[in-house]
C-alpha cells in the first residue's frame, strides 16, 4: 500500500467511531458528520486527517462525501486531508509503502 510523505511521520487525526445512519436524509447527515470534525481538525495542531472504518458492504459507504481530498485504503479506511501545510508544493500523491495500520478505539 502506498501513502503520502505527509503521513509517514507523526501526525494527529480524528477518528470517527461507531457511525450509523438510516432514513431519507442520510446523505445530508453524513455530510454534516464529516464537515464538523473537518472544521474542528483545522484548529488542532498537526491534525491531518479524519478517519473512519467502513466495510465494503456498509450502506454508509455510498454517502461518504466524494471530494478530491478523500481516499480509500484497502476499501476500509477513508481519510480526509484537513488543511494545507506550509509546504504548498507538497501533494497527496502516493509515494511510499505503508505497513499494516490498525487503530484500536479502546486506546483513546
Amino acid at each position: 500500500m502506498l501513502v503520502s510523505d505527509s503521513l509517514c511521520g507523526p501526525f494527529g487525526f480524528l477518528f470517527l467511531y461507531g457511525l450509523h445512519g438510516e432514513g431519507e436524509n442520510l446523505g445530508e447527515l453524513m455530510e454534516s458528520i464529516w464537515r464538523f470534525p473537518s472544521k474542528m481538525g483545522e484548529n488542532l495542531k498537526d491534525c491531518r486527517v479524519v478517519i473512519t472504518e467502513l466495510g465494503l458492504g456498509d450502506p454508509l459507504v455510498n454517502h461518504i462525501p466524494q471530494t478530491a481530498s478523500m481516499s480509500c485504503i484497502d476499501d476500509v479506511w477513508y481519510t480526509k486531508r484537513l488543511s494545507l501545510s506550509s509546504h504548498s508544493d507538497e501533494s497527496l500523491m502516493m509515494k511510499r509503502q505503508l505497513g499494516n495500520v490498525f487503530v484500536d478505539p479502546r486506546e483513546f
